[in-house]
């Protein structure tokens, strides 16, 4: 009974222990998708900075409410110069652009 009982302490400290890796990792993962935020600018030539503030005030993104979805990370991205800021957001802005009609 004893040897059962220890069992499920070990598996519920196991669990427990899974459950705090990931709040860890989500917590860095997020703490970095805010630093990302914080330093939109970063790398940017005068160009792409241009550029990218004029897009960002077009939809009216601030760093706060910059979408994550362009700060995804892919595979091959290394071989583009530009940072993924703001080629995803052109890529945005050209899907949306093309979808309206406007090009």
């Amino acid at each position: 009974m004893e040897s059962k009982h220890a069992e499920e302490e070990l598996a519920k400290q196991q669990e427990q222990e899974k459950v705090k890796q990931k709040k860890a990792a989500q917590k860095v993962y997020f703490q970095n998708l805010m630093d990302r935020r914080g330093n939109l600018l970063k790398n940017l030539t005068d160009e792409e900075s241009e550029l990218f503030r004029a897009l960002t005030k077009k939809y009216q993104l601030t760093p706060e409410s910059f979408p994550g979805l362009f700060l995804l990370t892919v595979e091959g991205q290394e071989q583009i110069e530009t940072p993924s800021q703001l080629w995803q957001l052109w890529l945005y802005q050209q899907g949306i652009a093309e979808f309206h009609g406007i090009l």
